[in-house]
């Protein structure tokens, strides 16, 4: 009887290993394969049948074209527009140190020929090698107010709008290493991605 529960306890143990390395074919069969395509500023890119994270995103027709790119220092750029960073921020103790550098890039999207989809923004974000920065909703508020507290925007056919969308790295990236990060905004390339399915779009900005 010892030996028969060994017995059954290997087998066990094989088909449990067996299912394993089948679901892992299965997994590396259905990963998803991403090509990246660089564009320039100034130059109309199609959003094509590309998305970040369902295929169900339909942005298919609209073009977007990035006209300028700057960074600007966070409490200048709240002042500018009528607040202040004690009034967006509220201190207190266990707060992480929050981005004081914002990246403002300035395009244009335009609706070729879409007519039931949209373009949700909210998923851009900017890449420079491993630093990532993610569309900042609290800034993008004042940068854009027309797309204030919205993820998404639709356009009519034929028509397009001009929009300021703005970009921070968390705070976990300013705690690392804060001076670094904002030398790196200011001189380093950065591209705006504005899609990662199948192709990850990236924009190099001016």
């Amino acid at each position: 009887m010892k030996k028969l529960g060994i017995l059954t306890g290997a087998v066990c143990l094989l088909m449990i290993a067996g299912l394993w390395v089948w679901r892992f074919q299965i997994t590396e069969k259905e990963r998803v394969q991403t090509t990246d395509v660089i564009y320039s500023a100034g130059e109309a890119v199609p959003f094509g049948e590309n998305f970040f994270w369902s295929n169900s995103e339909n942005a298919n027709g609209y073009t977007i074209t990035v006209d300028s790119a700057q960074t600007r220092n966070v409490r200048e750029f709240l002042e500018e527009n009528g607040s202040s960073w004690k009034k967006v921020y509220p201190e207190t103790e266990e707060s992480l140190p929050r981005s004081e550098r914002v990246y403002l890039v300035t395009a244009t999207v335009k609706n070729e020929s879409n007519e039931d989809g949209m373009v949700q923004f909210g998923n851009f974000m900017m890449t420079s090698g491993s630093i990532l920065l993610q569309l900042d909703g609290t800034l993008n508020n004042f940068s854009a107010p027309e797309l204030a507290n919205a993820g998404s925007f639709v356009l009519p056919v034929g028509k397009e709008r001009t929009f300021t969308f703005a970009f921070t790295p968390d705070s976990a990236t300013v705690a690392a290493d804060a001076k670094g990060l904002y030398r790196r905004m200011e001189k380093g390339d950065f591209y705006l991605c504005i899609s990662q399915v199948p192709e990850r779009r990236l924009i190099a900005l001016p």
